[in-house]
């Protein structure tokens, strides 16, 4: 079964392969965090210093030879309904790891 078919078994609708190289490091991004630029330093474990430097993020990133970037929708009831939110992220990750388990099957 091919990517493509994969992706739309999954639900992702929207996705674009790329080239993992063309993915820049940037320093001052994280230096903008430590002056908490956009005021979420310390509040959001998606930012530093919840997540890994920027070595270890290059290290990684380094490593992989083809990327993918893909988006799902979920319905929600307004910007303070938290409830559908969380579940949305936890169908979100649990879809990935059912695309990630489909593409290692094959």
């Amino acid at each position: 079964m091919g990517l493509d078919v994969l992706l739309d078994k999954y639900g992702f609708k929207q996705h674009r392969q790329f080239d993992p190289e063309l993915i820049v490091i940037d320093p001052t991004v994280r230096a903008m965090c430590k002056q908490n630029t956009c005021g979420q330093y310390l509040k959001n474990h998606m930012c530093p210093p919840a997540i890994k430097d920027i070595e270890a993020w290059k290290k990684e990133i380094d490593e992989f030879k083809d990327g993918i970037i893909v988006t799902k929708v979920y319905g929600i009831k307004g910007s303070f309904d938290l409830k559908a939110m969380l579940n949305g992220m936890a169908d979100f990750q649990k879809t990935l790891l059912r695309l990630k388990e489909g593409v290692l099957a094959q």
